[in-house]
């Protein structure tokens, strides 16, 4: 068993007690005795309790999905909150079960894959997959994974990213882009149009101009018919850069 026992300086220090009942030289029964010290002992246990505290607190509070899964038969050791919360899983139908079971996986295929990557390389970083939740929700995540060595049992160490919001934003950005790109071209059209619509306009403008003086002092009645057609033919094109313009 274990004890204190105090120094005698008054320091108080852990022992590990051993009383073994023997039998003397005299065939007395009596005890022996044996103190092992054991602060050294104690002093790493306590530092692991602590490590293993902090990762636990980190574990569970993290905001991204954390699970302990068992690499020999890939049931799910542990999860932390933001995995059940995000999820709608509850622990019972999670803790001791695969993700293919109750269908976390999309595609089987894809987890296929992450395993084969994890056994080549050692690790998975950023793995780009699909989980289903349980309200049947498809989620875009990035997967990564360590392998550890928790109580004697070989387990992956995963942190799941959800960045459905991500691809959205990404999504709704380029279609912005996409958007302004065209109102870019539109107006670039409509700038050219324009353009062309007034020097049009101007060129119209001289040949309706000189087509009027002429008409004043024509007195060929063939020669004025053609002068006429080339007229109306002029207010018909005037008319045609009025809907250019609007174009523009």
């Amino acid at each position: 068993f274990e004890w204190n026992h105090i120094k005698a300086n008054g320091e108080i220090f852990p022992v590990e007690v051993l009383l073994t009942a023997i039998t003397n030289e005299k065939g007395n029964r009596v005890i022996h005795t044996t103190w092992r010290d054991i602060t050294e002992r104690k002093q790493a246990e306590e530092r692991l309790r602590k490590t293993e505290n902090k990762f636990s607190k980190l574990f569970q509070t993290t905001p991204i999905w954390c699970l302990l899964v068992s690499i020999d038969d890939g049931q799910i050791i542990e999860a932390n909150q933001t995995f059940f919360k995000s999820s709608g899983y509850s622990r019972e139908e999670v803790i001791g079960h695969t993700g293919i079971e109750f269908g976390l996986f999309v595609n089987p295929d894809d987890r296929k894959k992450a395993v084969e990557t994890f056994y080549q390389t050692g690790k998975l970083h950023d793995f780009s997959i699909q989980f289903r939740i349980k309200s049947g929700e498809i989620v875009d995540c990035l997967w990564s994974a360590e392998a550890m060595d928790i109580d004697n049992r070989l387990c992956w160490v995963s942190a799941i990213l959800d960045i459905t919001e991500r691809k959205i934003n990404e999504q709704e950005r380029n279609r912005v882009n996409k958007l302004a790109a065209e109102q870019e071209k539109h107006a670039l059209v409509g700038r050219v149009a324009g353009k062309m619509a007034h020097d049009f306009n101007n060129i119209l403008g001289v040949i309706m101009g000189n087509t009027e003086l002429a008409l004043l002092d024509c007195t060929d009645e063939e020669i004025r018919k053609t002068l006429e057609l080339i007229y109306k033919q002029t207010i018909r094109g005037k008319n045609l850069t009025k809907n250019l313009t609007a174009f523009a």
